[in-house]
């Protein structure tokens, strides 16, 4: 077993505390009283206070407190991470986390602080040349220095270094710069939240000598011995959340941790270790959190509606934090908590308007519950129904909000870049209150115009069927000099329809049972389907001898031509930033597919060849004759195996069990060849055919990824974009599934790297790559034409997975 026979808090039992300290079990003095790796020593210090100190080499955690919390979510330990130096020259420090279950996390608001005057810092993960950021400190006369006002970390006697990615392990390196004004041997650095920023004042500190004690980092932990809940709890004989009332969330480190139920306390990792609260409830502040509302429930107050999980009575409102008070004045005002006047309230966008905004963050009652979104003479908020992840809400029944035929929607501050919580949203085609128990009712889609475009047959940009006349006309009756690609199972034609639409027109090869079945299961999907990156289909033609499939024009073809295929002995440019926007396209799309709607649609044959590119190359994602939907409720399909060798999900390929993954695995291959610029099956140096996705997960584990990535964006994007791609990739790329993130994840991690990206040379950037496609296409045609149309966006299906080894070009199903 994983716990201990005998597990006591202080005060009784087997297991001793630490002088004022109590030492909750992970955590425990000894192998019997702690799990391996939260073993702490207890230590007196030279002022006569005790500390605990955790690992070897052995950090101090939580020197101020009295108690560890193994409740908090996420958990955290505060530890000293401080180093005060005097240097000539070069300084180097390496920092290892004090055992497998902790880590600084990327996603904790955390930085490196140095305090000095003439000195570059250089921060690096583990022992590698992987560089996290780099920042130089300076130091003006003391006369300017002593005069300077409260101010952030910017460059003047203090700089800091943002903490982007989990870290069990960095090196730091400072050096002399020799630019300062003034020169002292000694410096401090440090590790703190990212609010200590605002909290410098330059005469504060002394710079020969560090004199106030450094603040403590926040240590992230977690149970490291399986990667996530669903493997955590099929090992039920080491499964740490052992306490009834406990449950099992997944940490952003790796692993997983435990928490209490609601209305329970106390800790989950001991047996009968989560207990129910005793408190009284006479009044609203006492009370608890609210699944559901009761009956009866006042539901405006003055002009402003008032709708759960906010409420103006007790049992009414979901948690504390959406408490409003209803004053009847005159005049009547709604107020939050805090004092802000509240002015509207959305359900369905997951806004508050308010006036005379207090911030909350000094408020007990209100933990990170609002960031703000916007102004409009007043402010506008956005609120998360609870602080969890969607991941991590969803993982239990027990905390999880969003009613059926709901969403999940994760909130974060755009400013501090922080994750706030978790809202709902009633799926696309169901409206209503998505926190009350079957709130969200099926609606008619053409009475809300402003949400949504109906297609009828009288709509010249609807889904409809046309005539074969039509078609024929559009074509010149199916002019061979209308053909943009062929493939295994049709030829794709361009065609000018009537209202002058450009439009591509796919007729199948044969009259088989299998063509008519992917025809009918194509037109089923995406007439349902209304995304900017998923391509459109206008309609389809039934008095043919074969199906023909009429869609949007998309004229720079696929990301497979644009990546991989030479023309006249070059490659098109494609730099970074086109490559990282594609990447988001694209996972935009499939999230959209997964989670948008009440039945998720599985693409089931992700790849480059099925990527479409316009003439901005904006990513459209094609060719569903393959897909699947598949029930909200249900957790995979079983199928028979089809698939593109190279983008293959093995799991999928050895058990036949299709779920949602598979595609995040697919497009794990994408991101590599977007990083590469290789084909997913490859000619090696000596000839031989490679798995890209293989090499690439052996290549990272033995190089360094400057070696390993297409030479081209080397030197354009940062190595912090770069790393933080790499690794998404590696995690979509992993062989078991519960490993992988959901496309949700996989976009919103996309968008935070992008987001991160200073484009140094702006739309002038632009107007050069753009320049410098029409310049290759005309080196290629000896013409100042434009790009020629590719073959297509239906490539070849072979039915042998050996014929697609042979020939990777072709596209298997």
């Amino acid at each position: 077993m994983l716990y201990p026979a005998a597990v006591a808090v202080k005060g009784g039992g087997n297991c001793p505390g630490c002088g004022s300290f109590d030492i909750p079990y992970p955590f425990g003095i000894g192998p019997e009283c702690s799990l391996p790796g939260f073993n702490v020593t207890c230590v007196a210090g030279e002022d006569n206070n005790t500390y605990l100190l955790l690992g070897n080499p052995s950090i101090m955690v939580n020197s101020s407190a009295t108690s560890i919390d193994v409740s908090a979510l996420p958990t955290v330990s505060d530890a000293a991470i401080a180093y005060s130096m005097k240097i000539r020259d070069n300084y180097s420090v390496h920092w290892t986390a004090p055992g497998r279950p902790f880590a600084i996390s990327g996603s904790s608001d955390m930085s490196l602080y140095v305090f000095g005057c003439g000195v570059k810092a250089m921060l690096f993960k583990d022992n590698s040349d992987v560089e996290i950021g780099n920042c130089s400190v300076d130091c003006v006369q003391d006369q300017i220095m002593d005069r300077l006002p409260l101010m952030p970390c910017m460059g003047i006697g203090c700089c800091l270094i943002n903490i982007t990615m989990d870290l069990r392990a960095f090196t730091l390196n400072i050096s002399r710069t020799g630019r300062a004004a003034r020169l002292q041997e000694q410096v401090s650095a440090f590790i703190a939240e990212n609010d200590f920023a605002f909290q410098f004042q330059p005469l504060e500190f002394d710079y020969d000598y560090w004199s106030p004690p450094p603040p403590l980092a926040q240590l992230s932990w977690s149970i490291p011995y399986q990667w996530n809940c669903a493997r955590a709890m099929e090992d039920r004989a080491n499964y740490a959340c052992v306490s009834n009332n406990s449950y099992c969330l997944e940490s952003p480190i790796g692993g997983y941790v435990c928490s209490c139920a609601k209305g329970f306390k106390g800790n989950p990792y001991v047996s009968n270790g989560c207990t129910a609260y005793q408190v009284s409830r006479p009044a609203p502040l006492q009370a608890w959190d609210t699944i559901q509302p009761k009956a009866n429930c006042p539901t405006s107050c003055g002009n402003v509606t008032v709708a759960f999980p906010f409420g103006i009575e007790e049992g009414c409102f979901g948690k504390i934090q959406m408490y409003l008070i209803c004053d009847p004045g005159p005049p009547v005002v709604l107020r939050m908590l805090v004092g802000s006047n509240v002015t509207n309230l959305s359900i369905d966008e997951g806004t508050l308007h308010v006036l005379n905004w207090a911030d909350p963050s000094s408020n007990d009652t209100y933990p990170s519950m609002y960031a703000v979104s916007g102004e409009w003479g007043g402010v506008v908020l956005k609120w998360a129904v609870d602080n969890l992840t969607c991941k991590n809400a969803m993982a239990s029944k027990v905390v999880y909000r969003c009613s059926s035929y709901s969403d999940c929607v994760d909130v974060t501050d755009d400013v501090m870049h922080r994750q706030v919580g978790y809202r709902c949203k009633c799926s696309q085609g169901f409206g209503g209150n998505p926190y009350i128990k079957d709130g969200c009712t099926d609606i008619d889609e053409c009475e809300e115009p402003d949400k949504y475009i109906c297609h009828d047959e009288s709509a010249s940009d609807g889904t409809k069927i046309f005539s074969l006349e039509e078609l024929q006309k559009a074509t010149n009756n199916f002019d061979l000099t209308r053909v943009v690609g062929r493939g295994g199972h049709g030829t794709v034609f361009k065609g000018i329809l009537s209202d002058q639409r450009v439009v591509a027109i796919k007729r199948s090869k044969l009259q088989e049972s299998t063509e008519i079945e992917q025809f009918i299961n194509e037109v089923s999907i995406l007439s349902r389907i209304n995304h900017r990156n998923v391509v459109k289909l206008h309609g389809c033609c039934l008095e043919a001898e074969v199906p023909l499939l009429v869609y949007e024009f998309i004229s720079s073809g696929t990301l497979y031509d644009i990546l991989h295929r030479e023309q006249n002995g070059i490659l098109l440019p494609l730099s970074w930033e086109e490559r990282l926007r594609i990447a988001i396209e694209v996972a935009g799309a499939l999230m959209y597919l997964h989670s948008a709607a009440s039945v998720s649609i599985l693409h089931r044959d992700v790849k480059c060849m099925n990527i479409l590119l316009n003439e901005s190359y904006r990513a459209k994602v094609s060719d569903f004759g393959a897909s699947r939907s598949i029930p909200i409720d249900q957790t995979h399909l079983v199928t028979a195996v089809q698939g593109t060798f190279g983008y293959l999900d093995p799991e999928y390929y050895h058990t036949g069990q299709l779920n949602e993954k598979s595609d995040v695995y697919s497009f794990g291959v994408i991101l590599v060849e977007l990083l590469m610029r290789r084909k997913p099956i490859f000619e090696n140096k000596n000839g031989e055919k490679q798995n890209l996705s293989n090499y690439f997960l052996s290549a990272i584990g033995e190089k360094p990824l400057n070696e390993i990535v297409d030479q081209d964006i080397v030197g354009e994007a940062s190595e912090e974009a770069i790393a933080g791609t790499a690794r998404l990739a590696e995690e979509c790329l992993s062989l078991t599934r519960g490993e992988r993130p959901t496309m949700k994840e996989v976009e919103m991690r996309l968008q935070m790297l992008r987001a991160r990206i200073a484009v140094p040379l702006g739309l002038r950037r632009g107007e050069e790559m753009c320049h410098a496609h029409s310049e290759a296409a005309a080196k290629v045609n000896g013409t100042s034409a434009a790009i020629p149309v590719p073959a297509g966006h239906h490539g070849t299906r072979q039915y042998s997975l050996e014929q697609e080894f042979v020939s990777s070009a072709r596209v298997p199903r």
